[in-house]
């Protein structure tokens, strides 16, 4: 069975890393060719075509789209797929559009982005217009409609009769549970490595600083939990802070904020990483401070690597697996947030029970990387 994924680029985000997952899981048992509608390589091209990938670049834009409109029919009709997954939400229904005169094959219209990426990019009459057209398209032209979480599809209208007849079950994205199960000894490396001492209690957040534009709301709220940082640092100099993912200029201005604060050895910037898995093993506390999560592909990751999570409580309970792990707090109490990372930042006992309880259940359950591939493939053949 030959497959095209089609999406925007293959950078270091959630739906590339799963996508990246299910390539090594799926060992040449299927072809999987990507379609880059962003028309440029990316951080993991390379990765992809060493599993055997094929990586074709079509620019998708409103100045491109004649081009783009030849170029994918010529693709689809020469190469015999037989189910075409489109990872590009609203904008699938434009490229299900122009693909009625090659209609063969199953089409997937697979949305990953929350409701905040969707008002992020409507931010014009004629982006407005794209998307809702766009997702009517969805309704009309696509096999089955699927999403992140179950969530995530109603927040963004797919509960709606159009759309209902064509929506299936979520098809959730996975973790290598190998990847992120606890090693003490990995533990102890990281921790060497960034010269942390042995009393040191480490949290960390994974998440973008910064926005590509400035006028886009970030929704994992990174200032809030910066605002966080801050206040306890400042009265406990045993605490930590990482904070995992792109700079930008707003994470530029805050780090030489900090600095002038003389917080700059407590609140480290890491950037993009590529070892968040090791990070983890390290830490002692996950924080995730969303304004909108329908689905954190990192909230299963701390969970499989037995971080307590304190997280604010707008996140989909699909994603909870593990109760006891989890403290959900409301984005209106900073206070409360102080506090409960003051008293949970010293339960040294709670991270050996968490592996010992749910370890198992974690890789038995949905969002292991097996039973997500498993579930893609049963799509595939409806």
């Amino acid at each position: 069975m030959k497959v095209l994924h089609v999406l925007n680029s293959l950078g270091f985000g959630g739906t590339e890393i799963w996508l990246l997952e299910i390539v090594k899981l799926n060992q040449n048992r299927l072809q999987f060719d990507f379609l880059l509608t962003s028309g440029e390589e990316s951080t993991l091209d390379q990765e992809f075509k060493k599993y055997g990938c094929n990586l074709i670049y079509l620019k998708y834009s409103k100045d491109s789209i004649f081009s783009f409109i030849f170029g994918i029919n010529k693709l689809v009709k020469n190469n015999g797929y037989s189910v075409i997954h489109n990872h590009e939400d609203f904008i699938s229904g434009w490229h299900w559009l122009f693909l009625l005169p090659n209609r063969k094959q199953k089409r997937i219209s697979h949305a990953h982005n929350s409701l905040i990426y969707v008002e992020n990019y409507s931010n014009s009459l004629r982006r407005k217009l794209s998307y809702r057209i766009g997702k009517v398209l969805v309704g009309v032209f696509a096999s089955f409609i699927t999403g992140t979480s179950n969530d995530l599809l109603n927040q963004l209208g797919y509960d709606k009769r159009l759309y209902s007849r064509k929506r299936i079950e979520p098809l959730y994205c996975g973790v290598n549970s190998e990847l992120f199960r606890f090693d003490i000894n990995q533990r102890s490396q990281i921790r060497n490595k960034f010269k942390f001492e042995e009393d040191e209690k480490i949290v960390v957040f994974v998440g973008r600083i910064d926005c590509p534009r400035q006028t886009d709301v970030n929704h994992k709220n990174p200032i809030f939990a910066l605002d966080i940082a801050k206040r306890i640092t400042q009265t406990n100099k045993k605490i930590k802070f990482l904070f995992v993912g792109e700079k930008g200029e707003v994470g530029n201005k805050e780090e030489e904020n900090i600095r002038e604060q003389g917080l700059d050895n407590q609140i480290v910037f890491l950037g993009k990483r590529t070892d968040v898995n090791l990070i983890m093993n390290g830490a002692d506390i996950f924080l995730l401070t969303s304004i909108l999560e329908p689905f954190g592909l990192v909230l299963i990751e701390a969970q499989l690597c037995g971080l307590k999570i304190i997280s604010s409580n707008i996140i989909t309970k699909e994603l909870i697996e593990c109760d006891e792990q989890f403290k959900l707090l409301d984005l209106n109490e900073p206070e409360v947030w102080v506090n409960t990372l003051n008293a949970e930042l010293w339960n040294t006992q709670m991270r050996e029970d968490f592996i010992d309880h749910n370890s198992e259940k974690l890789r038995r359950s949905k969002f292991s990387i097996e039973v997500s591939y498993q579930r893609l493939i049963n799509y595939y053949s409806m």
